[in-house]
């Protein structure tokens, strides 16, 4: 899980209420979970995640078949490139650069597409997450809770008794699963129908955007 997402999940929620000057000081209370494990465990994982990977190779598919598209292009160029004139050669190779471009302004909107997609899928997962560790700390009265995944945890050790993610964990598990969120409709530039069966995708540029974790 990426370092944004592993941050929504950071519950450092310190509660202090001004007491009267003559009351005596209310108990410091320290846990630590593993929010890793918890989204691993959220109800609606393995659906967000069959969902991400089947959208991600249609993407890929779709760069695929616009590399390969130019790379033909490119090989037919060479192959015919010494019989051209020169007017004839420009005009060429300005339709090659005219195909590069788009080829790489298309790879750029789905990569953007893909992250978009993938908070997309995670965000039901990290509320409900955060709404089960708002609750436990609740509960028991903690002052705060530290989360060992988040990339700035100033934890070095810590007394394993104060671990309590198995318990926050079975209480996530008890929740009704979110429904998985359905991509949105692709803009107009994208209607290409996913292919009947694999398609090779080298030459692709789009960057593979990790699946929800």
């Amino acid at each position: 899980m990426s370092g944004t997402f592993r941050a929504a999940l950071v519950a450092l929620a310190a509660v202090t209420l001004a007491a009267p000057v003559a009351a005596q000081t209310p108990a410091f209370k320290v846990a630590v979970l593993d929010s890793r494990v918890l989204l691993d465990g959220a109800p609606g994982k393995a659906e967000a995640s069959a969902a991400w990977d089947r959208e991600f190779r249609q993407m890929q598919a779709e760069a695929g078949r616009m590399g390969d598209s130019l790379n033909v292009m490119i090989q037919e160029y060479q192959k015919v490139e010494a019989t051209l004139s020169p007017a004839q050669r420009e005009e060429r190779q300005k339709a090659l650069r005219d195909k590069e471009t788009e080829f790489r302004r298309r790879t750029q909107e789905l990569e953007d597409r893909a992250s978009t997609r993938q908070a997309e899928l995670l965000q039901p997962m990290i509320e409900l997450v955060n709404k089960v560790i708002q609750d436990v700390r609740n509960e028991d009265n903690y002052t705060l809770i530290f989360d060992l995944a988040s990339d700035d945890n100033p934890l070095v050790a810590f007394d394993r008794n104060l671990d309590i993610t198995p318990r926050v964990l079975a209480k996530v598990r008890q929740q009704p699963a979110p429904p998985v969120k359905e991509a949105a409709a692709k803009p107009a530039a994208a209607q290409t129908p996913p292919p009947a069966g694999p398609t090779s995708a080298a030459g692709a540029g789009v960057r593979r955007v990790p699946p929800p974790r």
